[in-house]
This record gives structure tokens, C-alpha cells and sequence, in this order.
């Protein structure tokens, strides 16, 4: 089987996206398969992305041959839509998230410009046409699913596929914990990602013996004033990381007690699957989440972590029952996790049923376009 995936970006650029991309195509590579990557920024103009299907004609050679294209979100899938007449496979759109529902967060509690308002418009437009041209979709929650069921889209023609860990590389470490104790968080800090709720729940903890690290900011205007608000708020109690190659994130997330997920309550963030969740099970540690999405369901299922409501009181009291349930009881929280990882979160499984639902596609034959006034 031969599978083609389509991102909308360059071929330098990290993001959760491409690494979802780039896991799943080794996947399908180490189970025997093809899989060839095209990023679309490499050849064509991609900002604002709906101006991307400029010049893709120029790439429909590339896209010839395959037995599925995998297009990563509406932004990869967009262009192939627009020429789906011309391929020669089914299109697999990669449904990563709520893209327009996080326009819509960032419009109004973040950046009021009319160039987020136009992204917004920009969101809804490439996703309408996406959902109802692409052939499949694939979804990292059941919530997603649910959303895209909502707009018409058969059920046959949805599948799971949710964002994975490599478990040889996020492992457990065993060591003795001592001094404070350690919370952390580490990933971006766009609005959805919930760091001013969480830092509203750290002006609210007494000045206990418990110690903060936030890691991953950038060098844009927003994590810089994110930083400043930090070192002013909690000064000596705070760490406060740039980000960091993959080896050394895993070595600080290591060293630390208690790892946050600190999101909002919001359309978008209902129907996410954060990546990092399972980066953190996978590493054994104890999480706190917020009562918004999949994760909750999981943490009290498997009795991994701690729930709180999507509050800063909430995350305030999660913190303080961390702290008094004692590192002995996070840790065997952190064994259950990482055994939930190996069971459902690590890329060899997931790649696995994947590539069940990509033979069931190419077996099937049955490729025709949903009906709808974009067909």
C-alpha cells in the first residue's frame, strides 16, 4: 500500500501536526507500507492558506500513484479538494482539532484584530468544503467525531486515530523525588492552552513548599509578556524555560511531582485530545486536568491523575490534593498511566489500527464523494 501525506507547511517547521504526520507515515513504513510526505509550503504560496490552491496544479504529479492522500487538517486538505476531480485516490482528511473554534477563543479573549476575525472567516470556509469533500476523515476524539457526524458526514466514513507517544522515548525514570514539590507545564501558550487559568490558580495557593515550571516559550510578543506576568507573580517560586530539544523537555518533565493540563471550557478545547497528555502518562507521572474534554474521562477511568473543574479555584484545590495525597500515591497514579499509554496511546498501536482502516478503504473500493453542493 502506498499512502501519500499532505501537510500545509514548510518541511522545517515543528509542530504537533507534522509530528503526527511524521509518525504515523514511519508507522505505516515500519508495518511494511509506502508512505511519502509533500509539504505544500515547500512549493507554493501558503499565507493566507486559502490563497494555496494557487499553482497546485503544479503539483498533481506528485500526488499521482498512491493508494490514499492523507491531507493533515482543512488546511492541507483544502487544495486537494478544490482538484479532487483529478486524483486518482481517496482523500483522508486529518480533522486534528476544532481549527475554527480556536480562531474563535483567540478573537475574544485574545487578540481582537480584524486579521484574527478574517482567520476566523478564513477557518470556516476551508473547513466547510473540507468536511464535505473529503472522502474519509480521521478524528483524535470521540467529541470530534461527534461534531463531525453533526454536519451530515456518514458514520462509515469517520474513523479514531488519536495523537500518540513513542514509549521508547518517553519512559519512566526511576529516582528518589526530595525537596518542594514540583509542579509543571510545558507546551504553548495560546489561549486554549488554558496558562492564564493557570496562573490565576497559582496566585490563589499559599505560599506553600511547592515549586512551578513553565517551559516552551518562544520569543513572540505574547509568551514574552506571559513571562514577565510569571517572574512578577511568583518570583522565586517559578522556572521559567525556553523551549527545549525533545531529550532535554523529557529530562525536566521528569523531575517533576505533579504535570498540568490546565485548559479552559470552550467548543474547541471539548473536542481536543492535547498531544502532551500522553507525553505525560508516558513518562509515569501523575496529571491534572480540567473537567473540558476526553482526558477527564480518562484520568478518572484509569485512576491516573486528578480531575478539577475548568477553574482557577479548581486548579488551586487539584494542586493542594496533589500535595497532600503524597508522592508514594502520585506515583502509582503515574504506573497507570504509563500502562494506559502502552495499551492505547503508543504510535505502534495506533499505526496498527490505522493501517486496518486504510485496507478497509483500499479494499473496499467504495470512494465517491459525499453528497453535497460542493460535490
Amino acid at each position: 500500500m502506498k499512502v501519500l501525506f499532505v501537510s500545509r507547511t514548510r518541511s522545517d517547521k515543528k509542530n504537533a501536526l507534522n509530528h503526527r504526520l511524521k509518525m504515523l507515515a514511519g508507522g505505516l513504513e515500519r508495518l511494511g507500507h509506502r508512505a511519502d510526505l509533500l509539504y505544500l509550503g515547500d512549493h507554493l504560496r501558503t499565507h493566507p492558506p486559502i490563497l494555496s490552491p494557487v499553482g497546485f496544479d503544479r503539483l498533481l504529479p506528485q500526488c499521482r500513484g498512491y493508494d490514499v492522500i492523507h491531507a493533515g487538517t482543512a488546511f492541507g486538505g483544502f487544495p486537494l479538494c478544490l482538484f479532487k476531480r483529478y486524483l486518482e485516490a481517496p482523500l483522508i482528511h486529518d480533522m486534528h482539532g476544532d481549527g475554527t473554534g480556536e480562531m474563535l477563543m483567540k478573537l475574544r479573549f485574545q487578540d481582537r484584530t480584524l486579521k484574527t476575525a478574517f482567520w476566523v472567516v478564513q477557518n470556516s470556509i476551508m473547513e466547510e468544503v473540507v468536511i464535505h469533500r473529503a472522502d474519509y476523515h480521521l478524528v483524535v476524539s470521540r467529541p470530534l467525531r461527534e461534531l463531525l457526524l453533526g454536519h451530515g458526514v456518514p458514520a462509515d466514513r469517520v474513523a479514531l486515530v488519536r495523537n500518540g507517544v513513542d514509549t521508547d522515548r518517553f519512559r519512566p525514570e526511576e529516582r528518589k523525588a526530595s525537596g518542594p514539590f514540583a509542579v509543571c507545564y510545558a507546551g504553548d501558550f495560546q489561549v486554549w492552552q488554558g496558562v492564564d487559568l493557570f496562573i490565576e490558580a497559582l496566585r490563589k495557593l499559599p505560599e506553600e513548599d511547592i515549586r512551578f515550571t513553565f517551559i516552551g516559550f518562544r520569543s513572540t510578543p505574547q509568551d514574552q509578556a506571559c513571562k514577565r506576568r510569571l517572574e512578577r507573580l511568583l518570583t522565586s517560586r517559578v522556572r521559567l524555560i525556553d523551549r527545549l530539544p525533545q531529550d532535554e523537555l523529557i529530562e525536566q518533565l521528569r523531575q517533576a511531582d505533579l504535570l498540568v493540563l490546565p485548559r479552559p471550557f470552550h467548543r474547541a478545547t471539548a473536542v481536543a485530545m492535547p498531544t502532551k497528555f500522553a507525553e505525560y502518562l508516558a513518562l509515569g507521572k501523575a496529571v491534572l486536568v480540567t473537567e473540558v474534554d476526553e482526558t477527564a474521562r480518562f484520568v478518572r477511568r484509569h485512576r491516573c491523575g486528578l480531575v478539577s473543574p475548568p477553574s482557577a479555584g479548581g486548579l488551586a484545590e487539584g494542586i493542594l490534593q496533589a500535595r497532600r495525597a503524597g508522592r508514594a500515591e502520585l506515583s502509582a497514579m503515574g504506573r497507570r498511566g504509563r500502562r494506559l499509554v502502552e495499551e492505547s496511546f503508543s504510535w505502534e498501536v495506533i499505526c496498527k489500527r490505522y493501517e486496518r482502516f486504510l485496507t478497509r478503504i483500499v479494499e473496499s473500493g467504495n470512494h465517491s464523494s459525499i453528497n453535497h453542493p460542493f460535490s
